[in-house]
């Protein structure tokens, strides 16, 4: 997915809410070179462990900014572990949801990649995953749970 930070993108993913992109780091986009605080990091870190998502793309994102390995599986920090895979982060506000990828965490952790005010802002104001209150944020902007299959 080609985008850029903040970039809408409810439509591509079939949302009819007002969702927008954060995180999409592919060339020609570059990491910011900043410092996201670490309460922030700590927060996308605990996010990032077992996110909601309505949505899978398929397939582990490669670090493209990492010349030769593609980036790490995985991101260790304080004895907590986020894969590094082909699932993404939903944090919804009262008006938008923010949507990134899991590589969100490496870009920051290791290439100084500071994420938009307005997304920070909402990570940091969203109830935990899966919660009740996180679920509810959801459903007030019209985002569904998939069904599970038949038998399930």
């Amino acid at each position: 997915m080609e985008v850029q930070d903040l970039d809408p993108i409810g439509e591509s993913l079939g949302l009819t809410c007002e969702a927008r992109a954060v995180g999409w780091l592919g060339p020609p986009q570059v990491p910011s070179g900043g410092r996201l605080s670490r309460e922030a990091f700590d927060v996308l870190m605990e996010h990032c462990l077992d996110p909601w998502q309505p949505y899978v793309f398929m397939g582990r994102h490669r670090c493209e900014h990492c010349v030769y390995s593609g980036g790490p599986g995985e991101v260790h920090a304080d004895g907590r572990t986020v894969r590094i895979d082909g699932r993404n982060l939903f944090v919804p506000t009262k008006d938008v949801l923010y949507v990134a990828p899991i590589m969100i965490v490496h870009y920051v952790d290791a290439h100084g990649y500071v994420p938009p005010a307005p997304f920070v802002d909402a990570l940091l104001a969203c109830p935990p995953m899966r919660s009740m209150a996180y679920l509810k944020m959801l459903h007030d902007l019209g985002v569904r749970a998939p069904r599970p299959p038949s038998g399930a």
